[in-house]
């Protein structure tokens, strides 16, 4: 295994989360390819105009699922029975960011024939998050260039790249994959294993629910040409219809966020409102599982 040592953020903690938030900055919003088709039926997509609300308090727990125990030499991803754990030459202490030298990755389960070691070992891990079936595990690694999407069989071992994935059909180079979270199971995708993330290049990225069984892919579509989808994390409705996810609209130097929902049923977008920085960041916080530091 190709061992890569680096110092960047692991954990963001307090004021180092605002970092997530100034990914979402872009220019135009270009794709190499779009396809207008639904990870769960062919509905043809649409954007409708919406009266300003709230996003709804009730929401899929995913990334609060997992727990992150920060050890001596190591630090653990452990989400029930399965755990991801990051070997540890080094920590740096700074401030309010836990930076940490990586020198493997490795993901454990009962159900598996054996670990599983990334390829090549990331420098950072954005989360580690399970299905709501328990039949596969999501973990996005960060690289020097790039957020990488695994999705990991947990009952024969098979790891997937969901960035090569999407490249080898045909939606162009995607430099990053980030904020997945897991459809809840539901009459909508019939026992599937749906995702929704944003992917592309920073600055120019796009919103989607992807398909695992069929590798089907349904961009949510944003009417504002001068508004591009960010790496904020898309947040399920805990009945799994609808997903919220965060786009930054900009004009000149202004610049807004806006919270945008999409409909899993229809292919629907509605803007539900305006965001601030603040409120960003805080929702970025509320959706991130307990942190342990243990001896």
């Amino acid at each position: 295994m190709n061992k890569q040592k680096s110092k960047r953020p692991l954990l963001r903690l307090g004021a180092a989360v605002v970092a997530a938030v100034l990914l979402l900055g872009g220019c135009s919003q270009q794709g190499e390819r779009t396809r207008n088709e639904t990870a769960t039926s062919q509905a043809s997509p649409s954007v409708q105009a919406a009266a300003p609300v709230r996003p709804a308090e009730a929401s899929a727990p995913d990334r609060r699922d997992t727990l992150r125990s920060i050890e001596k030499d190591r630090i653990r991803w452990i989400n029930g029975e399965v755990v991801v754990t990051a070997g540890v030459s080094k920590y740096y202490d700074q401030a309010e960011v836990i930076t940490a030298d990586f020198e493997s990755l490795r993901i454990e389960a009962p159900s598996l024939p054996q670990a599983i070691d990334l390829p090549e070992t990331p420098e950072t891990v954005e989360s580690v998050t399970v299905s709501p079936d328990r039949s596969y595990a999501a973990i996005e690694a960060g690289y020097h260039e790039s957020t990488q999407l695994f999705i990991v069989d947990l009952a024969s071992g098979q790891l997937r790249n969901l960035n090569e994935e999407l490249e080898q059909e045909g939606y162009g180079f995607v430099e990053v994959i980030h904020g997945s979270a897991w459809m809840p199971a539901n009459s909508v995708n019939s026992g599937g294993h749906i995702l929704a993330f944003g992917y592309g290049l920073i600055g120019e990225m796009k919103t989607c629910m992807y398909n695992l069984d069929n590798a089907r892919l349904f961009e949510a579509a944003i009417p504002d040409r001068n508004t591009v989808s960010g790496s904020s994390s898309c947040q399920w409705s805990a009945d799994g219809r609808t997903f919220d996810f965060v786009a930054e609209t900009y004009q000149g130097a202004q610049e807004s966020f806006r919270i945008f929902r999409y409909a899993a049923d229809n292919g629907g977008t509605i803007e539900i409102g305006p965001i601030s920085r603040a409120e960003l960041v805080n929702r970025n916080e509320k959706m991130q599982g307990p942190t342990i530091f243990a001896d």
